[in-house]
């Protein structure tokens, strides 16, 4: 497993902001560059990790951050103007809905345009609420409960129909976010307990989350259609606090 720690920022006394981004599927040993190159991706987590846990979606507001990116917030009719029937299976409110176009070489020579969707959703089949306890340390005198939530955000990525003037879909990728509320319990006095809550955020990412279609123009081999993950492990620093099932682990 592959991951890259960012450094820890205390934001109040007893508050703690971290990150830890993994590049590890768990299912299938792909290259460790699958899960490398997604800037995109990566400026999501920025935002979502500054909103402090205040999501609300639809969010035309992540479009500012990520205009510099070439992405920009589109309605489903837009969607449907720009994907035709392939933008049906994208739809599931309420969502945020991202779209930008790479341009990709093919091995004729030539180039074309291939669009990413990114779904960002709020619905409880993209949504994951989980509770863990931590072991009991000093004798039973300390012990930690964690709070997750954790986020899918989707990537659906096209290139132009052999068959139509349309798009066929080439993989649907992700990338999960989580926000993590730590609280360590301890006992203050005799018969007293007190607590402190630190918060954490920690992203994985599957294969080819922004590169499936740039893969595919190269080498000319097909991924598989659903390159999901199944569950995610959430730790922090190192340390697993427990196993969240995902939407396609659900299924």
């Amino acid at each position: 497993m592959n991951s890259k720690k960012y450094p820890v920022f205390v934001t109040t006394i007893f508050v703690v902001s971290a990150i830890a981004l993994s590049a590890c599927a768990g299912e299938t040993n792909y290259p460790v560059s699958a899960y490398m190159d997604h800037p995109i991706g990566d400026a999501i987590v920025s935002y979502m990790q500054g909103k402090d846990g205040s999501y609300i979606f639809p969010d035309p507001d992540i479009g500012t951050a990520l205009t510099q990116l070439g992405v920009e917030v589109v309605s489903e009719e837009t969607l449907r103007e720009k994907l035709g029937d392939e933008a049906d299976a994208l739809f599931n409110e309420p969502c945020t809905y991202l779209y930008t176009e790479q341009t990709v070489p093919m091995q004729n020579g030539l180039s074309v345009s291939s669009p990413i969707v990114f779904v960002i959703s709020a619905a409880d089949n993209r949504r994951f609420i989980e509770s863990f306890r931590g072991p009991e340390i000093f004798g039973g005198s300390r012990w930690e409960s964690f709070f997750v939530c954790v986020y899918e955000i989707l990537s659906w990525q096209f290139l132009p129909s052999e068959k139509n003037n349309g798009y066929d879909l080439v993989a649907l990728s992700e990338f999960v976010f989580a926000d993590i509320f730590c609280t360590e319990h301890y006992f203050s006095s005799p018969g007293q307990t007190a607590a402190t809550q630190s918060k954490y955020t920690f992203a994985q990412f599957a294969p080819y989350f922004e590169t499936a279609t740039k893969y595919e123009s190269e080498y000319g081999d097909e991924l598989p259609d659903d390159l999901r993950l199944k569950e995610v492990t959430i730790d922090i620093g190192g340390v697993e606090i427990g196993t969240v099932p995902l939407s396609r682990g659900r299924e």
